[in-house]
This record gives structure tokens, sequence and C-alpha cells, in this order.
């Protein structure tokens, strides 16, 4: 039965919400959740070549580095836990090269950049589409959104970079993110493929949650989409 769930939920993912806004909209959020993917196993599977995939998928993370960012800090203290230097200076270098063409493009862009986050401009103004971006943390404290990341590191501390840690560190991220577009949502079909997956009674509550999660955007309610899949 377990199975049938998550082969149901598997066909079904072309057809979500958050899919689907991708298609339309020509994001990218789905090359970075790939991505956050590809490094994450990367690091907790190894294997002859799984350091250039974590260095791809740090890097590819970079095009929306904030739907990722608590995922990919775990994958960061991970390849310090295990001593591999060499891809943390890989993955260094390379994003020092990144950093540099954005330079020779744009000399200002960090300064642009920390305006934009002081300042709010990333949830709409001058050339963003839409004006009405919001979150969670627009009607819940800040404090309370960073306990579910406050959560993910300490399980990590205790367990490990499991795929179990890691989905949960995306859908926490998400609920601590400052605004929420539905196709940024294709992050959290990897912690919700894990929930429908879950054994014995908990299979009911999960497959119960991840509904509501896939509905949330249709009727506005967005922002309760990753709180539900992290459940």
């Amino acid at each position: 039965r377990t199975l049938g769930w998550r082969r149901a939920f598997l066909i079904a993912i072309p057809m979500l919400p958050a899919a689907v806004f991708v298609y339309l909209t020509g994001q990218l959020s789905a090359v970075v959740a790939l991505a956050a993917l590809w490094a994450g196993r990367g690091v907790a599977e190894g294997g002859p070549h799984a350091g250039k995939w974590i260095v791809v998928g740090l890097l590819l993370a970079t095009l929306k580095p904030h739907i990722v960012a608590v995922p990919m800090l775990l994958v960061a203290l991970e390849l310090i836990r295990r001593w591999n230097w060499k891809t943390l200076l890989s993955a260094g270098l390379g994003l020092g090269g990144l950093a540099l063409f954005a330079t020779l493009l744009l000399p200002a862009w960090p300064s642009h950049l920390l305006a934009a986050w002081l300042q709010g401009d990333y949830r709409g103004g001058p050339g963003l589409v839409s004006s009405g971006y919001s979150g969670l943390n627009d009607f819940v404290p800040l404090w309370v959104l960073a306990l579910p990341v406050i959560y993910s590191v300490w399980r990590y501390a205790r367990d490990g970079l499991s795929k179990e840690v890691f989905a949960l560190a995306l859908a926490a991220n998400m609920v601590l993110f400052p605004y929420n577009r539905a196709y940024d949502h294709v992050v959290l079909i990897f912690p919700a493929l894990l929930s429908v997956a879950a054994p014995g009674p908990r299979r009911v509550l999960a497959g119960a949650l991840v509904t509501a999660a896939v509905a949330a955007p249709l009727f506005h309610l967005g922002s309760l989409t990753p709180v539900c899949v992290m459940l």
C-alpha cells in the first residue's frame, strides 16, 4: 500500500499546482530543487563522482539560493564534518568565479542586493511583475518561523544528513521564507513524497496533509503549503 501511495504521487507530480505554475511562468525553481537533491544525495551517499555532483548542485542552487538555503547549509556542514575540504574548495572557487563574473557585468550588484534585502524590494517593487508577495512572517513572529529551522539543525546534529532530515530542512526553509510563490513549492515535492510513503497509521495523516498542501495554492492559502508538508 505504501508503494501504491508513492506511485500515485509520482504520477501526479506533473499535474501538481507547483509544477503547473513552473511551466506557465518559466521559473527555474525546479532546476534549483533538483540541484539541491543532487548535492544532498552526493554528500550523503558518497561515491567516486560525488564531489562533482555536489559542486554542480551547489553552483546551480545559486540561481535561487533563498529557496534551498537551509538544506544547502546542512550540505556544507556535512562536508566540514567529513573533512571533505577538496569539495568545499572546489565549490568555493566556483562561487568566487560566479561572483567575479557578476561583478564584471554589474559592479554594483552587492550593494543592490543588500539594499533589496534591507528595504524589502524583493517582495514587489520596480522591475518586479508582482507586488503582492506575502508570507507567513506577515502573520506570525519571525522567531516562531525560525523554530523549524532550529529543529532541522538539531535533527541533523543527532541523525546526520539522512533523507528525512534533508526533506525536513527543505520544508523548514520554505516556512521561514519571507514570501511565498506557488512555483517555488516544487522544492516541497521530495518532502511530500517521503510523507506519502510513511509507514503505518501515519500514512493517513500524511496523505491528508499532503492533499491540503496541494490544494492550498488553489484557494489563495499558498503560505500554508510548507507547513502542511513539514508536519
